[in-house]
């Protein structure tokens, strides 16, 4: 695999972020609503997704860094990113007296796309490597500084990547066709989150622990997925006058 001196890692996170910033301006543009406050909105969740994702990598693992948080060194996690979007989509809210759902079209689809293209820079540097496997598929680390090179493993990056590659274009579609309701938006997160906690059992990890870290966070994300699908009343589907 490629030599992990190479800051590919960055590069490719880098991609997904611009990718990610195209689709956002595209859904405002469909939606009638490119315009200045956009640029403000990006603002909002790129900060909440880099320090959410960087924070709860810390937080959840600290002895990994020495007790000593350093944003450039410390990785980046789905689960943290996505805490972090919704704490600064409440803020944003807040302050401008947006709505809810025009938060929500904005910004679902990052999370399963920027997660997509981030597996690949997992795969290609060998990070949140697969369980020992070496039937069809596995791949062998020569580069990697996990500890892991000349063993056998599933490819559980490129996977998750191909999974949430789909849900991307799922929840893409559901955003241009104007779908967001209470019950769509519960179905995803239940989808978003149970694939993640799925997924995890391929992980090298589960060699060890039978329950990670980051699948009993996704269990509260499951739980308020199922809430919302339940719901008899609309609330996320209500456009705000001012919107």
């Amino acid at each position: 695999m490629i030599n992990t001196d190479l800051p590919i890692y960055s590069f490719v996170i880098l991609i997904a972020f611009l990718i990610n910033i195209v689709v956002v301006c595209y859904i405002s543009y469909k939606k009638n609503r490119f315009n200045y406050d956009l640029i403000y909105l990006l603002i909002f969740e790129h900060i909440g997704m880099i320090l959410g994702a960087k924070l709860y990598s810390f937080l959840s693992s600290p002895a990994k860094y020495d007790y000593q948080f350093d944003i450039f060194r410390v990785g980046f996690s789905s689960v943290g990113a996505v805490i972090g979007i919704i704490i600064m989509s409440i803020i944003y809210i807040k302050m401008f007296k947006s709505s809810i759902k025009m938060i929500i079209e904005t910004f679902i689809c990052s999370i399963p796309l920027i997660y997509s293209i981030g597996k690949i820079a997992c795969f290609l540097t060998g990070c949140c490597y697969g369980i020992e496997y070496s039937g069809p598929f596995s791949i062998t680390y020569l580069y990697s500084s996990s500890k892991i090179n000349g063993i056998s493993l599933f490819p559980v990056q490129l996977l998750e990547s191909i999974v949430f590659f789909i849900i991307f274009i799922i929840s893409f579609n559901m955003v241009l066709k104007d779908k967001i309701n209470n019950k769509n938006i519960g179905i995803l997160t239940v989808v978003v989150f149970g694939c993640k906690f799925l997924l995890d059992f391929l992980r090298f990890t589960h060699m060890k622990d039978l329950i990670s870290f980051n699948q009993i966070m996704c269990v509260p994300f499951i739980l308020c997925g199922l809430f919302l699908i339940m719901l008899k009343k609309e609330y996320i589907g209500i456009k705000n006058a001012n919107e």
